[in-house]
């Protein structure tokens, strides 16, 4: 039974072995460029991956990921119909967490939230909590444990 995914990964995965067989005759190592390379590179089966570009077989995850690794792709990319092995799908690579602090502080210093100084609207440092009384609630007493 053929289905969308096995039809697109079985044109990805001639695409990519014209692909590289054409960057080697350029002198431009672009992956493998055979099956039985393929096989060496990823440690998936020869026969596997006839199988895979013969649509008679669907691709696991396993081998999809080792496949995409000897290619230098992601997984998914194997999946993306009309695949481009000169050009691969692009991603924005995820934020790190300070890119999404600064991100966060500086929305926050847009708002007006924080002037200049440091100083949030109370006249307090940010994060200096200490001085602040929550409505509806008691300040700790002196002494009290």
């Amino acid at each position: 039974m053929e289905t969308d995914a096995r039809r697109i990964l079985a044109a990805n995965l001639k695409k990519l072995l014209r692909h590289s067989k054409d960057r080697r005759k350029l002198r431009q190592r672009h992956g493998p460029t055979t099956a039985v390379e393929l096989e060496e590179q990823s440690g998936v089966s020869d026969s596997t991956i006839s199988r895979y570009r013969k649509q008679e077989a669907a691709a696991n995850i396993d081998d999809l990921s080792r496949i995409a690794l000897a290619y230098g792709l992601q997984p998914w990319e194997l999946l993306y119909p009309n695949l481009d092995p000169a050009a691969p799908p692009a991603t924005r690579p995820a934020a790190s967490v300070n890119d999404v602090l600064k991100a966060a502080h500086d929305l926050y210093v847009r708002q007006g939230g924080v002037n200049a100084r440091g100083a949030d609207e109370t006249g307090g440092a940010v994060g200096d909590h200490a001085h602040r009384v929550v409505p509806g609630k008691q300040p700790p007493r002196k002494g009290a444990r």
